[in-house]
């Protein structure tokens, strides 16, 4: 009502979307669908039966409990396009530059226990994690005042965390400017000649997804890491890699791979 007031038509879009968003987020608390429900659990137990009439099933019916999954019969693997493609990039780069050790803040856990077993880990997050494996050693830390000295890490790595920080969706206190002063501290911590690997996302125009994450128009991250010489860079738009940010094309997701000067 106000933005039609103003007469602020992108504004009014906006509004439009979060509104959107908003009631979509409160209906997964009532969602409930019984058509589909009754569906699932039928080829569930006819799935059952098949397996009890099937020969030899006689010798494990005793040591069977049910634990009905029925969300996985489909059509396709599926995937999340951004972790699949930034994994994957940063992999490349990491068994490409074969560093002694990494640094990492806050990357995927299950990304880290495998690249753990190729090259000692630093996991850096204000939750660290109670599972244990080989190669990964957890560190508590925060990114904005990261518990290491100036100029003294060969290699730093963080993946899709910097567009988060100061949201409050993790837990992080809330800061208006969390996404600056994380890169800010990142780059003190890297020596010179030291690489930087880490993604965030980017848009049409800086913004705000709130509590979610927020986007950046490239050429604002670009002052923000200045002191470092781009070595790569890929921009995924929806399911597609590109060269090049296209800000056109909206909502996306960088990956840079950057050495300090």
């Amino acid at each position: 009502m106000i933005a039609e007031i103003l007469g602020d038509k992108k504004l009014i879009k906006s509004f439009r979307r979060s509104l959107k968003r908003l009631l979509y987020t409160g209906l997964e608390f009532f969602r409930f669908d019984v058509r589909k429900a009754l569906k699932l659990y039928s080829e569930y137990f006819l799935s059952l039966l098949s397996y009890v009439r099937a020969e030899g099933s006689l010798k494990t019916i005793n040591k069977m409990e049910l634990y009905p999954c029925l969300f996985d019969k489909i059509a396709y693997t599926p995937v999340e396009p951004i972790y699949f493609f930034q994994n994957s990039w940063a992999a490349k780069h990491i068994f490409n530059l074969k560093p002694k050790y990494i640094v990492d803040i806050g990357s995927p856990i299950t990304f880290l226990g495998i690249i753990s077993q190729f090259v000692k880990v630093f996991f850096v997050d204000i939750r660290p994690p109670t599972i244990k494996v080989r190669g990964l050693e957890y560190i508590k830390g925060d990114i904005k005042s990261l518990p290491f000295k100036d100029n003294s890490i060969d290699f730093l790595s963080s993946l899709c965390v910097v567009e988060h920080i100061g949201l409050g969706r993790y837990g992080d206190e809330i800061d208006p400017y969390g996404t600056e002063k994380a890169l800010s501290d990142m780059k003190r911590v890297v020596k010179k000649g030291g690489i930087l690997i880490f993604s965030f996302h980017v848009d049409s125009e800086d913004k705000i997804y709130f509590n979610a994450h927020r986007a950046f128009d490239i050429d604002y991250i670009g002052k923000k890491i200045e002191g470092f010489e781009i070595k790569d860079q890929k921009y995924l738009y929806g399911e597609r890699i590109y060269d090049r940010y296209m800000k056109e094309m909206g909502f996306g997701t960088a990956f840079l791979c950057l050495k300090k000067l």
